[in-house]
């Protein structure tokens, strides 16, 4: 994943990602269902990042949508919603 990180304006502690990247991999869960069992493809992603102060923790919110080119195994990858302790 390539990610591109700002600051919200006027923040000094909120910022606002997005990013683009692929994935390679192989589906079992129901894979007669499919013509191919590989599949590669592209993310995206999109989110919120909250950096606790005098900390060096922060609370982060991403939505990471995925797209299958080589079969039609896309049906829960747009719902990828992720909260992450960092």
């Amino acid at each position: 994943m390539y990610e591109y990180q700002q600051l919200l304006t006027g923040s000094y502690d909120l910022s606002w990602l997005v990013g683009i990247g692929g994935h390679v991999g192989g589906i079992y869960h129901d894979k007669d269902k499919h013509k191919k069992n590989c599949c590669w493809g592209v993310d995206l992603m999109a989110g919120l990042e909250y950096n606790i102060a005098r900390t060096p923790y922060s609370v982060g919110l991403d939505w990471k949508p995925s797209f299958n080119f080589t079969n039609s195994y896309n049906d829960y990858w747009l719902i990828g919603f992720a909260v992450s302790l960092r």
